[in-house]
């Protein structure tokens, strides 16, 4: 078959297996985390006024600065309103697209159809991305994705071309990258791995060609700290060895999530740590150290391993928390840019499985049956878990199904409740949420709020009897 034909064969049936996927996100509504106050109560997009463009520009929305984002929300206000079904439509085909740029992106980096294929398909369907797409919150997360990929596709064009137009449009999207989301701060060293793959002599003019790019990279990351600090996120007060367990688990946690996609929640919270989870850190460093001697000794025979490894913990470097806070220690969404590492080197393997003699045909049958089920199954729980975001109630009853520990999401739900008119519940909620966490300031104001809301209420209807 012609090439291009296959590739576009390949294409078409990544993107369509992805729209099936997460096509029950279309019908979701808002959820009562973020989304109040990046979109349905955010004064800010309601015009598209020069003064309102310039605080997008200059003020943070919940800790994050991401003008592009609230210049998207914008837009959709000024054509659909609050209808909760356009910002999902955008978050949708901005996935759609990003899996067609991974597929790209992975093809040039290979050279191989069939290796782009697999680790699309992978990156399309997987479970681990229903945040950043279900979630309208995160609309930074798919924008910033995407700049960040055009942004190493034309530098792979710059590597084969040498052409300045093409280290233009480099930094240009990385600009776009960072004014979507901060975390394209890695994308300068993402750079310097792609000279190292591409066997490229890593001399002055390499690394003086990416100045701006890191020059970029600190000026956002410096804006960005500046704002995280006026947000106050809490910090962990802990000893070493719990700040140990929890770094040393995370990477773990993240690689059996790819691999496993199970259990997965909204929130991730930092736990009490006792001696036996201490105990397990010496488990989890045994881990990543034999994944490193991997690593490095395949660079004998293919540099595949050692790149796509580095490309992971790069890209998840700025949000491993080397200093904890906040009340999570790992998120999905952390994984959207990081997982494409990952799903490079299983599409790498399949295909060294594939391309086996002849006489081994029962191996690659075999192999191409379990990834047909692993996307299959991906695929299912993808299904699954987009249900889990449609509301604020399915969403933080599937919180609380995995970790009690955390307020917000009783929070949550009470206030959920409370605007429906059910009092009883919202109260019963709030309740919970203080006995999680006592003196826990936003369920204590909204548990008296409550009481008194149905005190009223019920003195109205005893005087209307």
């Amino acid at each position: 078959m012609n090439r291009k034909y296959l590739i576009l064969i390949y294409a078409f049936i990544t993107v369509l297996l992805t729209a099936g996927a997460f096509l029950p996100s279309l019908s979701n509504g808002f959820v009562d985390w973020d989304d109040p106050e990046y979109v349905y109560e955010n004064v800010s997009i309601r015009t598209l006024s020069p003064h309102n463009i310039g605080l997008f520009f200059t003020q943070a929305y919940v800790g994050s600065y991401c003008p592009l984002v609230m210049l998207s929300y914008a837009a959709e206000y000024h054509f659909f309103k609050l209808d909760p079904r356009a910002y999902h439509a955008t978050n949708y085909c901005l996935h759609l697209l990003m899996t067609l740029l991974v597929f790209y992106f992975v093809y040039l980096v290979s050279r191989k159809a069939a290796v782009a294929f697999i680790a699309a398909l992978l990156f399309g369907v997987h479970p681990l991305h229903v945040e950043s797409v279900a979630w309208i919150t995160e609309r930074k997360d798919l924008l910033s994705s995407l700049f960040y990929i055009v942004s190493l596709i034309s530098y792979m064009w710059y590597l084969r071309g040498k052409k300045l137009i093409f280290l233009a449009a480099c930094f240009l999207a990385c600009v776009l990258s960072l004014l979507s989301k901060p975390m394209a701060v890695t994308l300068p060293v993402i750079a310097l791995l792609l000279d190292y793959y591409e066997r490229r002599k890593l001399n002055i003019q390499a690394f003086a060609e990416k100045i701006p790019l890191f020059a970029a990279a600190l000026i956002f990351g410096i804006v960005n700290m500046h704002f995280q600090t006026q947000a106050a996120a809490t910090k962990l007060a802990a000893d070493l060895g719990v700040k140990t367990y929890f770094l040393s688990k995370v990477l773990v946690f993240y690689l059996y999530k790819t691999l496993l996609p199970v259990k997965l929640s909204a929130m991730y919270v930092y736990h009490n740590v006792n001696p036996s989870h201490l105990a397990e850190i010496k488990y989890y460093i045994a881990i990543l150290a034999a994944l490193v001697i991997l690593m490095i000794w395949s660079k004998r025979r293919a540099r595949t391993i050692l790149f796509g490894g580095l490309f992971f913990f790069v890209t998840l470097l700025p949000v491993l928390k080397i200093i904890p806070a906040g009340d999570t220690f790992a998120a999905d969404r952390y994984m959207y840019i990081p997982s494409i590492g990952l799903f490079y080197i299983f599409a790498c393997i399949a295909y060294r499985i594939f391309a086996l003699k002849p006489q081994l045909p029962i191996i690659r049958s075999a192999a191409a049956c379990l990834i047909g089920l692993w996307v299959l199954a991906l695929s299912t729980l993808t299904l699954e878990r987009c249900l889990v975001w449609k509301n604020t109630e399915t969403l933080f009853k599937d919180v609380i199904k995995n970790h009690r520990t955390n307020p917000l999401p009783y929070n949550n739900l009470g206030i959920y409740y409370a605007e429906k008119g059910d009092l009883d519940s919202a109260i019963r909620y709030f309740k919970e949420a203080l006995s999680v966490r006592p003196h826990f300031t936003m369920a204590e104001k909204n548990l008296e709020i409550a009481v008194q809301n149905k005190a009223f209420a019920e003195a109205a209807k005893a005087k209307r009897n």
